[in-house]
């Protein structure tokens, strides 16, 4: 028994050293004074001994005394509860450092307390990283990313307390001018300098302002007045002037000078969005530029007519590519719900353009006020779709039951102005999925395929999913071969733009098939059944047909898929020979896609041979996704490479497949091709496109993809 007793206090004894060496840990005094401190923490402080510590450090040093932490913590601690919080301070050399903080009570004999117990974790490292992640790497104000995470948070907080909510955008005028007379380091000097005259002014808290483009940044001001947003805004331009920048290619004054575009709202009476703040300062902003550029513009307009104002309603909410740079931030489990309006063209029909535009806008309204909780966010795809994202898992059933029993049952819209509305037409089609990764793909999935299902919604589960793929196949060939047979299959196109100056350079056609509703409804649920069941032929038949059809009544130049299926068909090949002999080929393209199925290049070859006796070009499509065979692309005497979107959607997010682009981009050059970027779906990546040297871009960063009607295109119904 006595040697177990030895054995038990050895076990403690090096506990504790262990203990003392390894963890951060400390004793507090009731006023928060550091009486005991192990050695772990001692060291990580910088001091040599605990008596230098105790007669030097305080938990906070005083110039930096965290008032309402010390109070939240009290507070806790004297409920009996055990808090946990961050603690921002300096080591023994003044260098700053990040510590998640543990504190409980300490209590002597009687239940007393005495003293508190902390045990500390050094974060220091995760808080470089996030600071990182949300700085300007030229200015060190915050960057464009955190301004649209810290606009929604603080304008949900100004709508929550009813107080009045101002957004300032400040934009250098003139600056693409001077970047290019002066060059780029100089730019970014003057950048610097604008910044900072704009950070040290005393109205400006430096918390709430951010660079969110180029020579433009961003000030968001709460609970002010009118008369102090003027003096904030007086006081910036008057600092900036103080610069006297030289500028002789402004168009307004020999030194450099600013415009800005204010909007200020008191959100007790205003109910608005990030995105509608957002746009009303860009529109005051483009006043102050088209009035002849250093001056404010501040003012609320009230657009003049209907349509108008219905348009600017739609257009105001959040797009495509922030939905997807939204996604990108994810950190746990959320909800995506897309939203597909119904009988478009039936609408379209009935109301015309303007009509539809009144109903999207206040379909767009009730969804907006649906939406009540800072983590629900509502986005406009396109015309016909939006898309909701709950970033709170807590929230899931909560929107669940909206879409099930309030959105997808509204059809409801006000008829004033429509007196032959049928309301039944006025509805919503949903795909919703779960997760971080893949949401917005899954979503779109089960949307095809409420759609082709004539269900209401239809929630993406991937085991499920894939136990009834097989079920649904019959179903969705059905659709399918209606459409072959009725000529239901017709093109869509998607801009190619030049990557340096956006301009468009050719398009993409893409199949769309109209099913019995009329609804548009991608491919991807048919190809591969279509490849097994010999109508893949037909069905490309008829696409081509079109194509060409819209090729033939336009100047422009198109690129449309062919696939080995296709190269290894000789009536394929045939049909493909009589199009060109009837309409030319000096506009067109053919994209092969890259695929291992690939066996016989030489067939490959005389297909290319023959095309390129036309005059047509020759695109590899998907490079990068698979078997990139480098030496056989070599001998195809290719004139484009297009690079795979799912390298493309990883440029800003992933170093490995950076270098792989910049490889793929090295090879294209050296070999005399050039290079295409498929999935840019953002300003960020359309810029690191545009740096790697990729000649060109498209996605839906530029354009989503549209009927020829969409583009002003001329074309047959056929």
């Amino acid at each position: 028994m006595q040697h177990a007793t030895h054995k038990s206090l050895a076990i403690q004894d090096q506990k504790n050293t262990i203990f003392d060496k390894f963890v951060l840990t400390c004793i507090l005094d009731l006023d928060f004074i550091m009486i005991d401190a192990s050695k772990a923490f001692v060291d990580f402080l910088g001091y040599e001994h605990l008596s230098t510590a105790k007669s030097r450090y305080k938990f906070f040093p005083s110039r930096e005394l965290h008032t309402s932490f010390i109070v939240q913590a009290k507070e806790n601690l004297r409920l009996g509860h055990i808090f946990k919080g961050e603690i921002k301070n300096l080591n023994s050399s003044a260098q700053e450092f990040y510590l998640d903080a543990t504190i409980s009570p300490l209590n002597d004999e009687n239940g007393q307390k005495i003293a508190y117990m902390c045990i500390l974790q050094d974060i220091t490292h995760q808080k470089r990283l996030q600071e990182i992640s949300i700085t300007d790497p030229l200015t060190h104000l915050y960057n464009r990313g955190y301004f649209d995470i810290y606009l929604k948070q603080s304008l949900f907080e100004s709508i929550k307390n009813n107080e009045i909510f101002s957004l300032i955008l400040v934009d250098i005028d003139n600056f693409k001018s001077y970047n290019k007379n002066h060059g780029n380091l100089m730019g970014d000097k003057v950048i610097c300098e604008v910044g900072s005259a704009i950070k040290e002014n005393k109205y400006v808290d430096v918390k709430k302002l951010f660079r969110i483009n180029g020579g433009e940044f961003a000030i968001i001001v709460q609970k002010e007045n009118a008369g102090y947003l003027r003096a904030l805004i007086e006081s910036v331009f008057d600092a900036i002037k103080s610069l006297k920048i030289k500028h002789v290619e402004s168009e307004v004054s020999d030194i450099l000078t600013v415009s800005a575009g204010i909007v200020s709202l008191d959100t007790s009476i205003h109910r608005i969005s990030t995105s509608e703040m957002l746009s009303l300062a860009d529109i005051n902003l483009l006043k102050a530029k088209n009035n002849g550029k250093n001056q404010a513009v501040f003012d609320v307009n009230d657009i003049g007519t209907t349509h108008e104002q219905d348009f600017r309603l739609i257009s105001a909410l959040p797009s495509r590519e922030i939905l997807v740079h939204d996604i990108s931030l994810l950190e746990e489990n959320s909800m995506l719900i897309l939203l597909h309006l119904n009988h478009i063209n039936t609408l379209k029909n009935i109301y015309g353009i303007n009509g539809v535009t009144s109903i999207i806008a206040q379909k767009s309204e009730k969804l907006h006020r649906l939406l009540l909780d800072e983590e629900a966010t509502l986005y406009n795809l396109n015309f016909q779709e939006f898309a909701i994202l709950v970033s709170k898992e807590s929230l899931h059933e909560k929107y669940l039951s909206l879409i099930k029993y309030s959105i997808l049952e509204d059809t409801m819209i006000d008829i004033e102005n429509f007196e032959d509305a049928n309301d039944s037409l006025v509805t919503f089609t949903a795909g919703i999925s779960y997760g971080i990764t893949h949401i917005l793909n899954h979503a779109d999935i089960v949307l095809q395929e409420a759609i082709l299902k004539k269900k209401s919604f239809i929630i993406y589960d991937e085991v499920s999913h894939n136990q009834s793929a097989q079920v649904d196949v019959m179903a969705r060939m059905r659709v399918y071969k209606k459409a072959l047979i009725e000529g239901g299959i017709i093109p869509y196109f998607q801009p190619i733009v030049d990557a340096k100056t956006g301009e468009i350079f050719k398009y993409e056609a893409l199949a769309r098939l109209i099913n019995d509703e009329g609804e548009v409804v991608s491919p991807y649920h048919f190809l591969n059944e279509s490849k097994e069941d010999k109508s893949f032929e037909a069905f490309t038949k008829q696409m081509m047909q079109k194509v060409f059809n819209v090729y033939s009544k336009n100047r422009i130049k198109i690129s449309l898929n062919v696939t080995y299926e296709n190269i290894m068909s000789p009536s394929m090949i045939k049909y493909i020979k009589n199009r060109l002999d009837k309409y030319g080929g000096e506009g067109i393209t053919f994209e092969i896609v890259e695929s291992e199925e690939i066996l016989e290049y030489k067939l490959v070859e005389d297909f290319i041979l023959m095309i390129k006796s036309y005059g047509c070009k020759v695109s590899i499509d998907d490079f990068g996704s698979g078997y990139s065979n480098f030496t056989n692309i070599l001998l195809l005497n290719i004139d484009y490479i297009k690079i795979d979107g799912s390298l493309i959607e990883k440029l800003h997010s992933d170093n490995n497949v950076l270098n792989i682009v910049k490889s793929l981009v090295s090879f294209t050059k050296d070999s005399g091709m050039k290079t295409i970027a498929e999935f840019v779906s953002s300003d960020e990546i359309a810029q690191i496109v545009q740096d790697l040297g990729i000649d060109y871009s498209q996605g839906y960063y530029y354009c989503e993809p549209k009927s020829p009607t969409e583009l002003n295109l001329a074309f047959d119904e056929i």
